[in-house]
């Protein structure tokens, strides 16, 4: 099993596994019948200590083997075509070679490290599809992916795309900044002075985006705890996906959260995630100001759905 399995283009059940840099993420599609059947999610923390270190550790590769291993147990891997992408921690990561080589060889599954351009435009299919089964359209948006090293931005103005990952994410900026919020709003405002010139490119030639869809952990978190089940063991995709949120939701989403000793704080926003959680919210924060639109839509789907919706389309055997 691994990434790019060759099998016949009748089997029409295909499993995505997206290697990122705080969660393990895998869905199953049926594509003849359009499908997701299965999910799987589990925070491996891939990029911890990558910040200080520039490597993998031994204990992050531990997690990621057994994550994978209950996810075999989970997925019917051995009978779709599989693909397996990494992302930002494996980007970075000087010893990748070596974790992708233990990874195949304790577990059976291969894993491609796609680019920050790859990732973010697979993640905007999936957002794109998700967008129009509930009915929401605009002539210009913007998608934004915020995830555990890097964050990555996808405009489309009509038949125009412009796209970009850049190094900033919610593990990266918490375990450099140990965690001090004011040391994150310092260094986040350093960070986004390359992206700012970016988009302020793209709005100077093609004006500002009048829909702004955010995607990954922090968003769909925020959107789950304000408005969903607010607790983590209650997520449900379907009542997050379309849901608004305003720069002065995800500011008081902070300031309750905050309140929170750590245990009621996991509860709430899921085990592992208590402490990045204010990075991932100041980097949310950020972005409303940069991007400029008073509200954002939030959508679960993301890279694992693109990935899954690209592998039916190249079988050719997806029917929506």
């Amino acid at each position: 099993m691994g990434g790019n399995n060759e099998k016949s283009s009748s089997n029409t059940c295909v499993v995505a596994i997206d290697l990122g840099s705080n969660t393990l993420r895998s869905t199953w599609l049926e594509c003849a019948g359009g499908s997701f059947l299965g999910s799987y999610e589990k925070i491996v923390a891939t990029a911890d200590g990558l910040a200080r270190t520039g490597r993998i550790s031994d204990d992050t590769l531990r997690r990621i083997v057994e994550a994978l291993k209950e996810l075999s147990r989970a997925m019917p891997i051995s009978k779709c075509i599989v693909r397996a992408v990494a992302t930002e921690a494996l980007r970075r990561a000087e010893n990748r070679d070596e974790i992708l080589e233990a990874i195949a060889r304790e577990t059976g599954i291969s894993f491609e490290t796609i680019s920050g351009e790859e990732e973010i435009r697979l993640a905007a299919t999936a957002v794109m599809s998700r967008l129009g089964s509930i009915g929401i359209d605009s002539d210009s948006m913007v998608i934004v992916d915020i995830g555990g090293a890097s964050t990555e931005f996808y405009f489309h103005y009509g038949e125009k795309e412009f796209y970009r990952s850049f190094d900033i994410g919610i593990v990266t900026l918490s375990q450099s900044c140990h965690g001090v919020r004011s040391l994150m709003v310092e260094k986040l405002s350093r960070y986004m002075e390359s992206v700012s010139d970016w988009i302020g490119e793209i709005f100077a030639k093609n004006g500002k985006t009048s829909l702004f869809v955010a995607t990954a952990g922090t968003p769909t978190t925020v959107a789950n705890f304000l408005f969903g089940g607010g607790y983590y063991r209650d997520y449900d995709p379907d009542r997050i996906n379309g849901v608004l949120l305003s720069l002065e939701d995800v500011a008081e989403a902070g300031k309750r959260l905050e309140r929170m000793d750590e245990e009621e704080r996991s509860r709430a926003v899921g085990a592992g995630r208590s402490d990045l959680i204010f990075a991932g919210i100041e980097i949310y924060l950020a972005l409303f100001d940069l991007l400029g639109n008073k509200k954002c839509v939030v959508i679960d789907d993301g890279l694992r759905e693109g990935v899954a919706l690209q592998l039916c389309r190249k079988l050719g055997s997806l029917d929506n």
